[in-house]
């Protein structure tokens, strides 16, 4: 017997209740079945006995007359006996190879229901996100399981739902691929042979010879050859008579090499023999003349201060081109070579350019780095430095393998930028390097493991900091003096440490600025408290008329006093007080300069009541201010004053406009919109050169020019 849940409203009733099963058959009802059941007014439970088919489900009520009937719409209720699969395929598979990662397996070998199946896994550290796996689309009897990330052994439960699943349930095993060799080669003394392998080997019980290779190959060998494991990833076969063939042929044991660290790994036994070569030979980069007329001379040195090989020099002595050719064996492995090229040209004189080349016992990457500051001798510490690395396969490697690169760097004192250590393009932000050092760079390729990297580097010199003070704003101020502030603030040009400032300030009449305003109890108009500050606010009421004043910051290290700016200085005139035009009664003041409008009111007995201020026109860059005031007391007497303001307009509404430039071609330059009133010209252009670490960083250039229309030469 089985049981049937219907959810719904049953006008409250739990007794008198049936349950109604109409049999479907070639799309036509048949054969009606009734079961008596209970409920609890919104749910009924039915107990039933029903042969195998599928059936249209109701209930019928029995109150009323005639009894009531309902039937769930499109309902199809199938009833099935006990399923189970008796075959499943495949029942093992290799988790880590390529291609897809989705393997399908098929149940077939019993009746099963033609629905949708589900799969259920369950193993050792199986993850619950990966529990459930579906059928492959339009199929009923496919499961698409997912690869796991090692080897392991699951079991595979059916079920149509995933949740009851069949009695049945199948194992599936996940093996390791057996290693694969990826690289080999004859070192170039010819007293080995070095063998890389895709993935670790388990080394167990393959410390011998006699237990990795097959007899020819121990036989070609010869006595006395020894196998040792650098790596579990590398062999290094060494042998006593240096191979004198350029190629030999290496042949492993059937089923002894397996992948390391796996529960579950196939054993190999199919491409087990190999043909090594010695490597080929090393290109070094060349340097040609641009016009062509260059004599080259090529001389070499090892690091270590040995002597050269007699041939490697012999090789030398007769290379008059640019570029040098060498066979490998000339060079010993892990010794540091420096090759200089000498180019002598009859007007231009003598130029060299040395490379550094390192031979190693094995096949990888070539690697260059460069910088964008090669052409300069010296760095500072506040430049972005861009590092470059161009990685190539040579054509002695036969990997399939990525190729990986990794930048390190030799001072642990540098800010290192973990963002690009991957990276083909390495940025060295600003502040990231110490100063007073020489910091090389290290760009590492290597194809699959750490052990066999190929590099190149860059060497950088740090030079102490140029520091650079600047002064916000214009070089030349005019204000008034009665009102509001002169605010002088440093220009941040040296970010990424502390810095000490320093003011001061001097006259047309001495080297010191005194304080003008009465009742003050500060003499000086920069008092010591306010030198060292990054931002001066000085009260213009300070000032007296028809001064003119030069401020000048300087700028030092915080943790090193001996290290200075320059000087940056600006000008302000405390101009005289304006007086009206004699014709119009105006008061002339310079277009786009802040405005401070005092007014004395004077009150009789009755208390003063409002103040009112009156623009009468927009506020303009350049045009005629009426501006008026009216003052009323509490018994509504009104005074009323005006006063008009003549804004003389100056050069405004400049854009420049330019295009994209390139290095050492010419820059043009078009100053469009400018509005220049009569007598204003010639104008003085100033060209400055912006960037991101600082607003400004050079005054390039200043000169007069009528026309709006610059050509520069970029050097």
């Amino acid at each position: 017997m089985n049981y049937v849940e219907i959810e719904g409203a049953f006008l409250g009733r739990t007794r008198n209740i049936k349950c109604i099963f109409i049999e479907i058959f070639n799309e036509e009802l048949r054969n009606r079945t009734e079961f008596s059941g209970s409920g609890n007014g919104t749910r009924i439970q039915c107990s039933v006995k029903l042969k195998f088919g599928s059936y249209k489900v109701g209930i019928k009520l029995e109150v009323g007359d005639p009894y009531k009937e309902d039937f769930i719409e499109d309902s199809e209720l199938l009833v099935y006996e006990q399923p189970e699969y008796t075959i499943m395929s495949p029942t093992k598979a290799v988790f880590d190879r390529e291609g897809s990662r989705e393997l399908i397996v098929t149940f077939s070998g019993s009746r099963v229901p033609r629905l949708p199946l589900v799969c259920v896994i369950s193993g050792e550290g199986w993850p619950i996100d990966k529990r459930l796996a579906p059928s492959e689309a339009n199929t009923l009897d496919t499961c698409v399981m997912p690869y796991p990330n090692s080897s392991v052994e699951l079991n595979i439960a059916q079920s149509f739902n995933g949740i009851h699943t069949f009695k049945k349930a199948f194992h599936l095993k996940f093996y390791a691929s057996p290693p694969e060799m990826r690289k080999h080669y004859i070192a170039e003394d010819g007293h080995a042979v070095v063998i890389v392998f895709d993935r670790p080997v388990n080394l167990c019980n393959l410390d011998q010879c006699s237990m990795i290779l097959n007899n020819e190959t121990l036989t070609r060998l010869g006595e006395g050859a020894v196998c040792k494991w650098a790596t579990k990833q590398q062999l290094i076969i060494s042998v006593l008579n240096a191979i004198k063939e350029n190629s030999f042929r290496v042949t492993f044991k059937k089923g002894v090499l397996k992948q390391d660290g796996q529960k579950y790994a196939l054993p190999k036994n199919d491409s087990l023999m190999i043909e090594v070569w010695y490597p080929e030979q090393v290109i070094v980069p060349n340097l040609r003349s641009s016009t062509g007329d260059a004599v080259f001379h090529w001389t070499a040195y090892r690091e270590d201060g040995q002597g050269l090989d007699s041939k490697l020099t012999n090789a030398l002595l007769g290379m008059k081109s640019s570029s040098l050719t060498l066979d490998a064996s000339l060079l010993e492995v892990a010794a540091i070579y420096t090759f200089v090229l000498i180019a002598e040209q009859p007007i231009s004189g003598k130029y060299d350019v040395s490379h550094q080349i390192s031979s190693v016992p094995y096949i990888g990457p070539l690697v260059t780095a460069y910088s964008d500051v090669v052409s300069q001798p010296s760095v500072t510490v506040d430049q972005r430095i861009t590092l470059r690395a161009e990685v190539n396969i040579p054509e002695c490697s036969s990997t399939d393998e990525f190729v990986h690169l990794l930048w390190s760097v030799n001072k642990p004192e540098v800010k290192f930028n973990f963002k690009s250590k991957s990276s083909y393009v390495y940025i060295i932000e600003p502040y990231s390097l110490p100063e007073n050092s020489l910091v090389t760079f290290y760009a590492n390729a290597y194809f699959g493991n750490l052990m066999n990297i190929t590099r190149s580097q860059v060497q950088l010199r740090v030079e102490p900091l140029q520091l650079k003070a600047g002064i916000k704003g214009t070089s030349k101020r005019i204000v008034g003096n009665k009102g509001g502030n002169l605010v002088l603030e440093s220009e941040v040009s040296n970010k990424g440490f502390q810095l000490v400032y320093h003011w001061k300030c001097s006259d047309q009449d001495g080297p010191v600025c005194y304080n003008y305003k009465e009742n003050s109890t500060e003499p000086l108009l920069i008092p010591r408290r306010l030198q060292n500050k990054a931002k001066l606010e000085i009260p213009c009421t300070n000032l007296k008329a028809g001064k003119v004043l030069t401020f000048e910051l300087q700028v030092f290290n915080a943790k090193n006093s001996f290290q200075s700016s320059f000087h940056r200085k600006v000008l302000a005139d405390a101009s005289y007080p304006v007086q009206r035009h004699p014709s119009t009664n105006a008061y002339h003041i310079a277009a786009g300069l802040p405005v401070a409008i005092h007014a004395t009111i004077t009150q009789g007995k009755a208390s003063l009541k409002s103040v009112k201020w009156d623009i009468k026109v927009f506020l303009v860059d350049h045009g005629i201010y009426l501006i008026g005031l009216s003052a009323c007391n509490t018994k509504e007497v009104c005074g009323i004053g005006n006063l008009t303001i003549h804004a003389d307009p100056g050069i405004a509404l400049c854009k420049p406009e330019l295009q994209p430039y390139v290095e050492y071609e010419q820059i043009k330059i078009e100053v469009k919109g400018c509005s220049i009133p009569i007598g204003r010209q010639p104008v003085n252009y100033q060209l400055y050169l912006h960037t991101i670490e600082s607003v400004f960083l050079l005054l390039l250039l200043k000169l007069q020019q009528f026309s709006t229309y610059l050509v520069l030469l970029n050097k």
